[in-house]
């Protein structure tokens, strides 16, 4: 189980979506990809920007989205989530993208690994 907690008074959307149209090092262009005619053969990676979208949906329906309010009795700046919706927030926390809109990911097994 992972918690993911807003850490910042308001999520900032400008600064993870800069984040986001970064390259990451090591990745080649791809302007020269034809997406009307994409090859079937290349199994490419999920965009970062399809989790950022998600992100932006979870936000407004966590339920829908794997996220469950810590408390339900306060204004929530801290959900629980798991397997799907941790894929998506792991995703977005390798890239930047999560830190940049003001979040955290708090995972137990990766705390228990630092340790």
């Amino acid at each position: 189980m992972a918690i993911l907690e807003l850490v910042r008074d308001r999520p900032d959307w400008m600064g993870a979506l800069s984040v986001a149209m970064m390259r990451p090092p090591g990745v080649p262009e791809r302007r020269s990809e034809d997406p009307w005619n994409p090859d079937p053969a290349v199994d490419r990676p999920r965009r970062i920007s399809d989790d950022l979208a998600w992100f932006r949906r979870a936000l407004d329906e966590p339920a829908d989205y794997g996220l469950r309010p810590l408390d339900d009795e306060v204004d929530v700046s801290a959900w629980e989530g798991d397997g799907d919706a941790l894929r998506h927030l792991g995703r977005l926390r390798d890239r930047g993208v999560l830190g940049a809109a003001g979040f955290e990911l708090h995972e137990p097994e990766r705390l228990r690994a630092v340790s």
